[in-house]
């Protein structure tokens, strides 16, 4: 299939998302997928749950390589077929809908296919599955809250997640417990002797087991569902790329659901959903919104991952939203300014660029001006100037020439 060209956009840098069974699919153990024997894996989607599954995942295997998806695509009864699934199961299965959702990602990463996920609705049928997860992740964890409270209470002991910083254990009690992967620690709460010790050592060390499993649990789902999220966030990016589908996808709340998933810790997760951010902040009516959901209040702790590519494009996200004078104030209030000094003097060429033209719009607003003072801003780029020999990235350095002739 020599004339499927693949998208060149900045989409294409995102890593490829994972099927739910994707280590199935690389097991010597698994039935390799042919192509001639498609309409066979169309039955098994006419049959129970688990053939379901099996299907979709032969036809996966199918779409994942693109000298296929030609062929596939002419073939009416495998679409019709699976938008039918997808529709009428995506709630009994979230590795069928994974699966199902992955097919079509693998299309949408073609402009010359987005017809067939757009014939086929795929785009508002992610977006209502998307919807439903996230507040089935709010359930979740709200459950596991519950646990917490109802084991604190009884046993007098408060849990943090392992962590070598001990002043950091409380502050990262709500978002890390459930899904670190360390082990728990467990501290007695003051005032609470007489609780902990009117429970007995092997009642303990049950609740504890029982608060294990369900943490176990509680990932185990997280991790599944947050394949299907990527791999839903990736298509819909995908086919954002007409302008039509973009705004029906701002009708349907996407930058809500966006922006409520930036409080994850799925490092490929995020990268997805704030380069999908990015794309939509060029807009002011979606830079608008974004605002108004507080999306800057959500952006400083993705600076502190070590991940270079999400502080990258987390970076470029604030770029764009700095041309408002009222988000530039925001981000100042939410203690970006230091953050953003602090980047300056590790970060890579690249991020170095955004950070000085973040540093420039801020610059423009006098009351942050003296801010700079008390920074090692000023003679870092002065120091930068005189050294540097990226002649880009020297322009960039000039430019913030007043603010530097202002607080010297």
């Amino acid at each position: 299939m020599k004339d499927v060209n693949f998208r060149n956009d900045s989409t294409t840098q995102l890593q490829r998302p994972t099927s739910s069974n994707s280590m199935n699919i690389e097991s010597s153990e698994s039935e390799r997928a042919i192509i001639s024997n498609v309409n066979n894996y169309i039955e098994l989607l006419y049959e129970e749950m688990s053939d379901k599954i099996k299907g979709s995942s032969l036809i996966l295997q199918l779409a994942r390589v693109p000298d296929n998806l030609l062929e596939l695509t002419k073939n009416d009864s495998l679409l019709s077929a699976l938008a039918r699934v997808l529709r009428e199961d995506w709630r009994r299965s979230i590795e069928l809908s994974t699966n199902i959702i992955y097919i079509f990602f693998c299309f949408s990463m073609y402009s010359q296919f987005h017809n067939i996920v757009l014939e086929y609705r795929i785009g508002s049928l992610c977006m209502d599955i998307i919807n439903f997860e996230l507040s089935r992740y709010d359930q979740w964890k709200e459950d596991m809250e519950k646990c917490r409270r109802h084991f604190e209470n009884t046993t007098g002991l408060v849990l943090f997640p392992t962590t070598n910083d001990a002043c950091d254990r409380r502050i990262k009690i709500i978002d890390d417990i459930w899904n670190t992967d360390g082990p728990l620690d467990y501290e007695v709460k003051r005032r609470s002797v007489e609780v902990n010790s009117s429970v007995s050592e092997s009642d303990l060390k049950k609740m504890k087991d029982e608060l294990e499993k369900s943490r176990k649990k509680f990932k185990s789902l997280t991790k599944k569902q947050e394949q299907l999220l990527r791999v839903a966030f990736y298509l819909l990016l995908n086919i954002a790329e007409n302008m039509d589908v973009e705004r029906k996808m701002r009708k349907k709340n996407i930058i809500g659901m966006l922006i409520k998933t930036l409080d994850r810790t799925n490092t490929d997760l995020l990268i997805l959903v704030v380069t999908f951010l990015k794309k939509l902040s060029i807009f002011r009516e979606n830079k608008d919104i974004m605002a108004e959901d507080n999306v800057i209040e959500k952006l400083p702790r993705l600076l502190q991952n070590n991940n270079i590519d999400l502080i990258s494009c987390t970076l470029k996200l604030l770029f764009n939203l700095s041309f408002d004078a009222k988000l530039r104030a925001r981000m100042i209030r939410v203690g970006m300014l230091p953050k953003l000094i602090k980047l300056l003097s590790h970060g890579d060429i690249k991020s170095k660029v955004t950070i000085l033209g973040l540093l420039y719009h801020a610059s423009m607003d006098d009351k942050v001006k003296s801010m700079f003072t008390n920074t090692d801003c000023i003679p870092m780029v002065m120091d930068m100037i005189l050294n540097l020999e990226d002649e880009h990235l020297k322009q960039e350095l000039i430019a913030l020439g007043p603010l530097i002739k202002q607080t010297v």
